[in-house]
C-alpha cells in the first residue's frame, strides 16, 4: 500500500515537470515544442488531473498561431471541469467559435446557455446581441444591448460604453 501511494506520487509529480516544461514552451512561444511534449503527455498521463489545463495550453498554441480552433478539444475541455462558471466559459468560446465560423443559430444557442449568475454573462450577451444583428432581429439585439447596457450600468464601463452607442 506505502508502495502504490509512493509511486503514484512519483507519478504525479513527473506529469507535474512535464506541465511546467510544457508551461516554458509556450510562454517562450517554442510552439513545435510544446505540440511534441503535448502528445506525449497524453500518451503517459492522460488520466492525471493535469490533462485539463495540457488542453488548455493546446487551445492557447491554436490561438496563437491563428489556427483553426478544435472545436472537439475545446468541448472535451469542457467537459472536464465540474465548475458551472468554467463550463460558461467554454460555452461561451464554443459560441464565439461558431461566430467566426457565421455559423450563427449554433453560437446563439451556446451563448442561451450563459446564464445570469456566470461571471461572463455580459460578454456572452453581448456577442448575441451582435449576431442578432447580423441576422436581422434588430429588436431582439437592441433588448440584448439594452440589458447589457443596465447590468453594467455603474460596473462595468467598458460593457456600458461599448451598448450606449
Amino acid at each position: 500500500m506505502i508502495y502504490q501511494k509512493s509511486k503514484e506520487k512519483e507519478f504525479l509529480n513527473n506529469a507535474g515537470a512535464k506541465v511546467y516544461e510544457i508551461s516554458e514552451l509556450v510562454s517562450n512561444k517554442k510552439f513545435s515544442q510544446a505540440k511534441k511534449l503535448i502528445t506525449e503527455f497524453k500518451k503517459t498521463y492522460a488520466d492525471t488531473p493535469y490533462i485539463k489545463l495540457i488542453n488548455v495550453y493546446e487551445i492557447q498554441i491554436q490561438r496563437q498561431q491563428n489556427k483553426n480552433i478544435d472545436k472537439k478539444l475545446v468541448q472535451e475541455t469542457k467537459n472536464l471541469f465540474n465548475t458551472d462558471q468554467l463550463k460558461a466559459f467554454y460555452t461561451e468560446f464554443e459560441g464565439l467559435l461558431n461566430f467566426k465560423e457565421k455559423k450563427y443559430t449554433d453560437a446563439k444557442q451556446n451563448l442561451d446557455n450563459v446564464k445570469q449568475n456566470h461571471f461572463n454573462y455580459l460578454s456572452a450577451l453581448l456577442l448575441k446581441g451582435i449576431i442578432l444583428e447580423k441576422t436581422g432581429e434588430k429588436d431582439k439585439a437592441k433588448t440584448a444591448f439594452e440589458e447589457v447596457r443596465e447590468l453594467s450600468k455603474n460596473k462595468f464601463k467598458y460593457f456600458y460604453d461599448i451598448t450606449n452607442n
